[in-house]
């Protein structure tokens, strides 16, 4: 009797330390988007005001009004470039992550557009203002 409660214990240990090791090795990636501004000249643009955001694919009477998901904002560097860490807004095991609106203003200049996000990856745009 004490044999098989010490094989079963022996056995659970083991089970236990092989889930554990194979859920350490599941990382997550960091899901990056890296919005570069450029002036109409090409030159890149500091200091020019960056919120990417997403919003309903279908807006409706029930959807108007309700804060999104995703609305951050931030200013480019000395390279054009704005950074925006979406790590917290994937979720393991999600396929696909958003389509972003990318909205940059400078002065009087703005640009509109559009970033693909795709998770666990560093996600890059240009946008040039206009």
């Amino acid at each position: 009797m004490f044999r098989k409660i010490t094989n079963s214990v022996i056995i659970l240990s083991l089970t236990f330390f092989i889930l554990m090791a194979f859920s350490s090795c599941l990382k997550i990636k960091p899901t990056v988007a890296i919005i570069y501004i450029k002036n109409p000249n090409g030159t890149l643009c500091e200091g020019a005001q960056v919120r990417l955001y997403g919003q309903p694919s279908v807006i409706s009477s029930g959807n108007v009004g309700q804060e999104l998901r995703i609305d951050l904002t931030a200013t480019t560097d000395a390279e054009g470039r704005a950074y925006f860490d979406l790590t917290d807004f994937y979720k393991a095991g999600q396929t696909g992550m958003a389509i972003l609106n990318v909205d940059a203003i400078k002065y009087n200049q703005v640009s509109y557009g559009f970033i693909e996000v795709i998770e666990q990856e560093t996600n890059e745009g240009v946008f040039i203002l206009q």
